[in-house]
């Protein structure tokens, strides 16, 4: 709190909002991008409006680095309590060309029985394993943006080792290589690093830098992943290894030959 490692952590989620990362295929097809957010918890109007987007948060000038410096603190404030809710109401209008297509999200459909499968393909009906996320509008099926996906793109792993853009998890899962670049054998994923929450606590108190200077991010690089997965949310629990071994060693043993 003392170190504004919060603020670093909202402008890195407002910072992944201005390029447009939240929209992921979208936003690469987009010629240009415009924000307007209404601050709904103190109720201020007019909103922040930003245009010329996209852009990264350093490349801000003029009003609209004013408006995202406010814009920035709110958040630090709602992270460490010194607010007791912000919510923002966003709206972006991102500009396509003529026939360009849009993406929306994609979900995974329930998993069949095998029977069912079985049954299906001898019919020569395909069953898809997913299909768009949707709303209803009325009678219309309208495809969306599904809000985790949204999320996911707000939250951007930054301090790996590779040096790879991914969406914070856990174990760094990487959509494109579709591996774990923080896998347990990297003993650089969230269970590991916050297992020596000590060690990152000592740290921060010998800290006396700049938070924001490249050289502070790289030495506070797993406290800052540690964070944002916080920050996200989450069910942190796991099954313990010497568990599981222990479990397997005490089920009974099936005598499999035949009699």
């Amino acid at each position: 709190m003392e170190k504004r490692g919060y603020l670093y952590q909202a402008y890195c989620q407002i910072d992944a909002l201005f390029q447009g990362l939240p929209f992921w295929r979208n936003n690469q097809e987009s010629d240009a991008m415009t924000l307007s957010i209404i601050n709904v918890s103190d109720k201020v109007f007019p909103p922040y409006e930003f245009r010329g987007l996209p852009c990264a948060a350093d490349q801000l000038t003029g009003t609209n680095k004013l408006q995202f410096d406010s814009l920035i603190r709110n958040i630090e404030k709602a992270l460490i309590g010194e607010r007791r809710l912000l919510r923002l109401f966003i709206t972006a209008a991102l500009e396509i060309g003529r026939l360009e297509e849009v993406h929306p999200s994609e979900e995974f459909i329930e998993k069949l029985p095998e029977a069912k499968k079985e049954f299906l393909h001898r019919r020569g009906k395909y069953q898809k394993s997913r299909h768009y996320a949707f709303y209803r509008l009325g009678d219309i099926r309208q495809a969306m943006l599904h809000p985790t996906k949204i999320g996911a793109g707000l939250r951007w792993d930054r301090w790996n080792k590779l040096g790879v853009d991914i969406p914070v998890s856990v174990y760094g899962l990487d959509s494109k290589s579709h591996r774990a670049i923080r896998g347990r054998g990297t003993k650089q994923d969230f269970y590991s690093l916050i297992s020596n929450i000590k060690d990152h606590i000592l740290t921060l108190k010998k800290f006396s830098g700049d938070i924001f200077s490249k050289e502070s991010i790289l030495e506070l690089g797993d406290i800052h992943f540690c964070m944002a997965n916080l920050i996200k949310g989450g069910v942190y629990n796991r099954e313990s290894s010497k568990k599981k071994k222990k479990d397997k060693s005490d089920k009974t043993q099936i005598d499999l030959t035949n009699p």
